[in-house]
């Protein structure tokens, strides 16, 4: 009878890449959230259920174990594993489920969290798995779990792992930038190394320049911090000075947040007859330049930063691990001249104490090892392939392409028959293709014909065929 319970209870699957001792866990709280074990239901023991699966008593007695450390189960001496529910059973909403479409910055954030088989997602920054991200993450946890020592046992040096800092350093010099040990601070994320100097830079009621469009998660930061946002228009050179000028006169910003290179959402890049005067403007003016850069490692060849020109003198340059390495390890850090750097880690202090030593560890490991510049080379060779075959398709279908692809997962295009992207947004629904509006990218929700597209998704056929479809109307 228990044998049979057993076999009826779980559904071990040893072909997948999930671990035994995993699956069972989980099948456990999904019966419990869906009311089918009852509280007070009893367990097989771990004997028989082993014996019944045909697997390890080990990997059974884990599993249980697990379940007793999330109080899904209890066990009474003597008498065996039992189900326990306390109070109503929180049901985890589904991993497909997105979230109700708002259009503005929350929502976009959202549903880049969200896979779906069944929806196309073309605006999300997600790719497929085309690189061996997985493979490398492993063998980067085996070797920082071979190096554990007593260090791991406290918070760590609040600037950061000092070997991964070592790291940024030689690959700043490669981009052109030139910092000392002390003027680079690791972060939980380019997101937190911006809402660190943010906050270093402005109070509530500051104004700041961006880019229009621009990075949806950075302006939706900003509004929250209460800085009053000055729009940018962008150009496929860089930002219009004039009306940054403009700007600068009339309001006196405490900083500007940029994008110098595959700027998302259009894929631009900032060209040295702009960057030069920009430097100018802003060092006459005493603001200062936050340059975001997440996407640097993608990078090959001559390339304008703003960083490596003014030598971190009045540029804070914020780079990330989460496009090379993973999104999953959030890893990020920030580059700027040494007062700054010391206002910074004060701050970091405060707010967090340390970021995490392990997550830096594998960073570190992950991009030391043998295989990680291969498979860099391998993602600039498909971002640039995949960027010019899907930029190609638009134009044969009419559409405008924003700035020439070179690299970089999106591109920023507009249907000439269309003047809000939101026509497109609405049409996109019943199809289950998600196309976020360009309005999204843009300061104050302004609306746009423009709109980011993906350049792994951009010429799917359900996608083409919606574009074929706004063509005929």
């Amino acid at each position: 009878m228990v044998s049979h319970f057993a076999r009826a209870m779980f559904n071990v699957d040893r072909s997948s890449t999930q671990p035994l001792a995993d699956q069972m866990v989980q099948q456990v709280i999904d019966m419990i959230a869906r009311g089918v074990l009852r509280h007070g239901a009893r367990m097989p023991s771990i004997r028989q259920c082993a014996k019944d699966l045909h697997i390890s008593t080990f990997t059974v007695a884990e599993a249980y174990e697990r379940l007793l450390a999330l109080h899904h189960l209890e066990s009474r001496p003597r008498a065996g594993y039992f189900v326990l529910v306390q109070g109503n059973p929180v049901v985890a909403v589904p991993a497909n489920a997105y979230p109700e479409r708002t259009y503005d910055y929350i929502w976009l954030a959202s549903t880049q969290l969200m896979q779906n088989s069944h929806k196309l997602n073309v605006s999300t920054g997600n790719v497929p798995h085309v690189f061996d991200h997985a493979r490398m993450l492993s063998r980067g946890l085996k070797r920082v779990a071979a190096r554990i020592d007593q260090d791991t046992r406290w918070y760590g040096g609040v600037h950061g792992y000092e070997p991964l800092r070592g790291y940024v350093q030689s690959l700043l010099r490669d981009r052109g930038v030139r910092a000392a040990m002390d003027q680079i601070v690791l972060t939980a994320s380019a997101t937190q190394a911006y809402a660190l100097v943010a906050g270093m830079l402005a109070e509530p009621g500051d104004s700041v320049l961006v880019d229009d469009p621009g990075y949806y998660h950075l302006m939706g930061h900003l509004e929250a911090r209460r800085l009053k946002l000055l729009p940018v228009p962008r150009t496929p050179d860089g930002p219009d000075l004039d009306v940054l000028q403009t700007l600068v006169a009339k309001h006196k910003p405490k900083a500007y947040f940029t994008q110098s290179l595959v700027h998302n959402p259009t894929g631009s890049y900032l060209a040295p007859h702009v960057a030069y005067p920009l430097l100018q403007t802003a060092e006459r003016a005493g603001f200062a330049i936050v340059e975001i850069d997440p996407e640097g490692d993608l990078v090959s060849g001559s390339v304008t930063r703003l960083a490596a020109m003014d030598h971190l003198s009045n540029v804070i340059y914020v780079g990330t691990f989460s496009k090379s390495v993973s999104p999953a390890v959030r890893v990020g850090f920030v580059a700027c001249g040494a007062e700054r750097a010391q206002r910074l880690v004060n701050h970091k202090l405060l707010t967090q104490i340390t970021t995490s030593q392990i997550n830096e560890r594998l960073v570190y490991a992950v991009v030391t090892d043998s295989s990680f510049r291969r498979n860099l080379a391998r993602q600039r060779e498909w971002y640039l392939a995949r960027g010019a075959e899907v930029a190609e398709q638009m134009q044969r279908l009419g559409l405008d392409v924003f700035a020439p692809p070179r690299g970089g997962k999106f591109l920023w295009v507009r249907h000439p028959a269309v003047d809000d992207s939101m026509d497109i947004s609405r049409m996109a629904e019943p199809r289950d293709i998600v196309v976020a509006p360009g309005m999204v990218f843009r300061p104050f929700l302004a609306p746009t014909p423009w709109f980011r597209l993906n350049v792994a998704h951009g010429d799917h056929p359900r996608m083409l065929s919606l574009l074929r479809a706004v063509s005929r109307l």
